[in-house]
Protein backbone atom coordinates (compact mmCIF):
# COMPACT_ATOMS: atom_id res chain seq x y z
CA UNK A 1 0.00 0.00 0.00
CA UNK A 2 1.35 3.42 -0.92
CA UNK A 3 1.23 6.71 0.93
CA UNK A 4 0.15 9.70 -1.13
CA UNK A 5 2.01 12.84 -0.16
CA UNK A 6 1.16 16.15 -1.77
CA UNK A 7 3.95 18.72 -1.86
CA UNK A 8 3.61 22.41 -2.60
CA UNK A 9 6.65 22.84 -4.85
CA UNK A 10 9.34 20.89 -6.68
CA UNK A 11 11.84 21.95 -4.00
CA UNK A 12 9.79 19.98 -1.43
CA UNK A 13 10.31 16.66 -3.22
CA UNK A 14 13.97 15.79 -2.37
CA UNK A 15 13.52 15.82 1.43
CA UNK A 16 10.44 13.60 1.08
CA UNK A 17 12.07 10.93 -1.15
CA UNK A 18 15.75 11.00 -0.19
CA UNK A 19 15.49 8.18 2.38
CA UNK A 20 12.99 6.05 0.44
CA UNK A 21 13.86 2.83 -1.38
CA UNK A 22 10.60 2.77 -3.34
CA UNK A 23 8.62 5.69 -4.72
CA UNK A 24 6.70 7.16 -7.64
CA UNK A 25 6.73 10.95 -7.89
CA UNK A 26 4.48 12.71 -10.40
CA UNK A 27 4.34 16.33 -11.50
CA UNK A 28 1.96 17.64 -14.15
CA UNK A 29 2.03 20.87 -16.08
CA UNK A 30 1.75 22.48 -19.46
CA UNK A 31 4.22 23.26 -22.24
CA UNK A 32 3.59 26.03 -24.74
CA UNK A 33 4.08 24.98 -28.35
CA UNK A 34 7.25 27.06 -28.77
CA UNK A 35 8.89 25.28 -25.79
CA UNK A 36 7.73 21.76 -26.53
CA UNK A 37 10.17 18.96 -25.66
CA UNK A 38 9.27 16.87 -28.71
CA UNK A 39 6.95 16.86 -31.70
CA UNK A 40 3.67 15.09 -31.00
CA UNK A 41 1.27 13.76 -33.59
CA UNK A 42 -2.36 12.75 -33.29
CA UNK A 43 -3.25 9.11 -33.97
CA UNK A 44 -3.81 9.94 -37.66
CA UNK A 45 -0.30 11.47 -37.99
CA UNK A 46 -1.31 15.15 -37.92
CA UNK A 47 1.01 17.44 -35.91
CA UNK A 48 -0.53 18.42 -32.58
CA UNK A 49 -0.27 22.21 -32.33
CA UNK A 50 -2.11 22.98 -29.08
CA UNK A 51 -0.43 23.36 -25.67
CA UNK A 52 1.03 20.13 -24.36
CA UNK A 53 -0.31 18.84 -21.07
CA UNK A 54 2.45 16.71 -19.60
CA UNK A 55 3.02 14.47 -16.61
CA UNK A 56 6.61 13.84 -15.60
CA UNK A 57 7.07 10.89 -13.28
CA UNK A 58 10.14 9.55 -11.50
CA UNK A 59 10.18 5.98 -10.24
CA UNK A 60 12.48 4.14 -7.85
CA UNK A 61 12.09 0.42 -7.16
CA UNK A 62 13.72 -1.90 -4.62
CA UNK A 63 15.09 -4.23 -7.29
CA UNK A 64 15.74 -4.14 -11.00
CA UNK A 65 12.60 -4.31 -13.13
CA UNK A 66 12.22 -4.72 -16.86
CA UNK A 67 11.83 -1.50 -18.81
CA UNK A 68 11.11 -3.27 -22.11
CA UNK A 69 7.69 -2.58 -23.59
CA UNK A 70 6.21 -3.85 -26.82
CA UNK A 71 2.78 -3.65 -28.42
CA UNK A 72 0.14 -6.35 -28.26
CA UNK A 73 0.55 -7.06 -31.98
CA UNK A 74 4.30 -7.44 -31.60
CA UNK A 75 6.02 -10.38 -30.00
CA UNK A 76 9.65 -9.91 -29.01
CA UNK A 77 12.06 -12.27 -30.69
CA UNK A 78 13.67 -13.21 -27.40
CA UNK A 79 12.63 -14.12 -23.88
CA UNK A 80 12.14 -10.58 -22.50
CA UNK A 81 10.20 -9.84 -19.30
CA UNK A 82 7.29 -7.41 -19.55
CA UNK A 83 7.58 -3.83 -18.29
CA UNK A 84 7.79 -3.77 -14.50
CA UNK A 85 8.48 -7.50 -14.22
CA UNK A 86 11.51 -8.94 -12.41
CA UNK A 87 14.67 -8.49 -14.42
CA UNK A 88 18.10 -10.04 -14.37
CA UNK A 89 20.97 -7.57 -14.09
CA UNK A 90 22.71 -8.96 -17.14
CA UNK A 91 19.80 -7.98 -19.43
CA UNK A 92 21.16 -4.71 -20.74
CA UNK A 93 19.28 -4.36 -24.02
CA UNK A 94 15.68 -3.13 -23.90
CA UNK A 95 13.10 -4.29 -26.43
CA UNK A 96 10.44 -1.80 -27.52
CA UNK A 97 7.79 -1.44 -30.22
CA UNK A 98 7.96 1.54 -32.53
CA UNK A 99 4.66 3.34 -31.78
CA UNK A 100 3.83 3.92 -35.46
CA UNK A 101 5.09 0.76 -37.18
CA UNK A 102 5.10 -1.79 -34.32
CA UNK A 103 8.57 -2.86 -35.44
CA UNK A 104 10.84 -4.07 -32.65
CA UNK A 105 13.58 -1.62 -31.67
CA UNK A 106 16.41 -2.71 -29.40
CA UNK A 107 17.95 -0.03 -27.17
CA UNK A 108 21.32 -0.70 -25.52
CA UNK A 109 21.41 -0.10 -21.74
CA UNK A 110 17.61 0.12 -21.50
CA UNK A 111 16.65 -3.42 -20.45
CA UNK A 112 16.41 -3.08 -16.66
CA UNK A 113 16.37 -0.27 -14.15
CA UNK A 114 15.64 0.61 -10.54
CA UNK A 115 15.13 4.27 -11.44
CA UNK A 116 13.57 5.87 -14.52
CA UNK A 117 11.74 9.02 -15.61
CA UNK A 118 8.65 9.09 -17.83
CA UNK A 119 7.13 11.94 -19.82
CA UNK A 120 3.45 11.36 -20.63
CA UNK A 121 1.49 13.60 -22.97
CA UNK A 122 -1.97 12.08 -22.93
CA UNK A 123 -3.92 9.52 -24.81
CA UNK A 124 -3.87 9.40 -28.58
CA UNK A 125 -0.75 11.58 -28.87
CA UNK A 126 2.44 9.91 -30.05
CA UNK A 127 5.90 11.31 -30.66
CA UNK A 128 7.08 11.91 -34.18
CA UNK A 129 9.92 9.48 -34.88
CA UNK A 130 11.44 7.68 -37.79
CA UNK A 131 13.42 4.53 -36.99
CA UNK A 132 14.60 5.12 -33.42
CA UNK A 133 13.15 6.18 -30.09
CA UNK A 134 15.25 9.35 -30.03
CA UNK A 135 12.36 11.83 -29.85
CA UNK A 136 12.77 13.78 -26.61
CA UNK A 137 14.69 17.05 -26.71
CA UNK A 138 18.44 16.54 -26.25
CA UNK A 139 18.52 19.65 -24.04
CA UNK A 140 16.03 18.07 -21.60
CA UNK A 141 18.02 14.85 -21.48
CA UNK A 142 21.26 16.77 -20.89
CA UNK A 143 19.69 18.79 -18.05
CA UNK A 144 18.26 15.60 -16.53
CA UNK A 145 21.67 13.92 -16.65
CA UNK A 146 23.22 16.98 -15.03
CA UNK A 147 20.57 17.05 -12.29
CA UNK A 148 20.70 13.33 -11.47
CA UNK A 149 24.43 12.93 -12.23
CA UNK A 150 23.90 9.83 -14.33
CA UNK A 151 23.54 8.85 -17.98
CA UNK A 152 20.01 8.30 -19.33
CA UNK A 153 18.84 6.48 -22.44
CA UNK A 154 15.64 7.16 -24.38
CA UNK A 155 12.96 4.53 -24.76
CA UNK A 156 9.19 4.43 -25.22
CA UNK A 157 6.29 3.01 -23.27
CA UNK A 158 2.80 3.57 -24.55
CA UNK A 159 -0.58 2.15 -23.64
Amino acid sequence: MSDHIKVESIADIPPVIEQLELYSALLSGEWKTENRPLVLLTADGVPYEDRYICEVSCYLRLQLVSTSCWGVETSPHQNVPIFGGPCEGERTTGVFSHPWTNEIIEVPNAGCARFWIEFEFGKFLLPEMVSSLDALSHAIVAKTEECFRTKFVKACRFN
